[in-house]
């Protein structure tokens, strides 16, 4: 279950909305500013992208007049052999990264839903996953006990066929 809170400095936290779509807990959450989507990953193995239009501040706003404008889900992404644990937006928003318990990083495709490039070499899960340089390099932490730094190639998917 993931619950929405918004935080205002001057007031108290207001709940927004409770969204319950993973069917295990949830382990991680990450936000694209380039296309407002919320993604969300955890112990079902998945990857669910949503929209986070309605909570910016002008879909706060058209909330109040119309209490059926909810945050909605536009992909499941599946792929992985274990838990989902670390998500990385590319900053396009377009593309997104993660690392999961069965220890390799999958690059994924929003266009397609499918992942166009993974990087194996870890031995335990990845925790951690950060792109650097401009996308030029990303930087991984595992429950192995390494941290690994790849020389990325661009961020652009690849026809899939």
């Amino acid at each position: 279950m993931l619950k929405l809170w918004l935080f205002d400095p001057e007031g108290p936290l207001s709940h927004i909305e409770t969204i319950t779509a993973h069917k295990a807990p949830i382990l991680c959450l990450s936000f694209s500013p380039a296309t407002l989507r919320l993604a969300s990953s955890g112990r079902d193995s998945t990857i669910k992208i949503w929209d986070g239009e309605s909570i910016t501040a002008d879909g706060r706003e058209r909330r109040v007049d119309d209490s059926s404008i909810k945050v909605g889900l536009l992909q499941n992404l599946e792929g992985h052999r274990g838990d989902v644990t670390s998500l990385c937006w590319a900053k396009s928003g377009e593309v997104i990264l993660s690392g999961a318990r069965d220890n390799v990083i999958h690059i994924w495709s929003l266009d397609s839903g499918k992942y166009f490039r993974s990087l194996e070499g870890h031995t335990g899960d990845i925790l951690k996953i950060i792109l650097l340089n401009e996308e030029k390099l990303l930087i991984s932490g595992s429950a192995d006990g390494s941290f690994r730094l790849w020389q990325m190639q661009p961020l652009v998917p690849v026809a899939l066929l």
